[in-house]
């Protein structure tokens, strides 16, 4: 909550390499004071999705669709990083077609990765599994860190600190793979 939750902060990218039940009861908490931040939302219904399966997560989608439909999926960063990239035509060809709210982003996620989850279980399940992932991230990923993401690294430490790291023989690039399939699916 102190670095805020954007799709701009790395920090974030960090966090994701904790096992799925811990960023589920997170971002419950934080959504919980903070149900307008599509970012949030999206991170919430992956984190369901890999900790308590298709079938919650698809409850949760429904009995919060009126919330999660008035909440726009771009923000205005977004759309304004869109319009840097692609100039303003591609950019409303862009937003016409895809999702509108968090509502349908949420159903296409799930619709998108339930099958790998499904058929290959999430990429990690506790510590010992996702530290095998963080030690490899860290190591290979995430070099010259700023202050806040240092920070966030000896949290981090601290939260593995005494695990022993378990290869549990799943392949992160072919993880990476369904999810770059459900964001160009959006």
């Amino acid at each position: 909550m102190k670095n805020g939750i954007s799709t701009k902060n790395r920090v974030l990218g960090i966090f994701s390499l904790l096992p799925p039940i811990v960023r589920k009861k997170t971002f419950e908490y934080i959504w919980s004071k903070d149900k307008e931040n599509p970012v949030v939302i999206d991170k919430l219904c992956l984190a369901m999705l890999k900790s308590d399966g298709k079938d919650m997560v698809n409850n949760w989608i429904e009995q919060n669709k009126e919330t999660l439909q008035k909440v726009p999926c771009r923000t205005p960063e977004s759309i304004e990083d869109l319009i840097k990239r692609f100039g303003n035509t591609v950019t409303q060809k862009i937003i016409l077609s895809g999702p509108q709210n968090m509502y349908e982003v949420c159903l296409d996620k799930v619709r998108s990765l339930e099958d790998t989850i499904t058929k290959y279980g999430p990429l990690y399940q506790n510590y010992e599994e996702a530290l095998y992932f963080y030690e490899d991230r860290i190591k290979s990923q995430y070099r010259n860190l700023n202050s806040d993401e240092q920070e966030f690294i000896i949290l981090m430490d601290f939260c593995y600190n005494g695990r022993k790291s378990i290869d549990n023989g799943k392949n992160q690039l072919f993880y990476s793979i369904g999810n770059i399939r459900s964001v160009l699916s959006i």
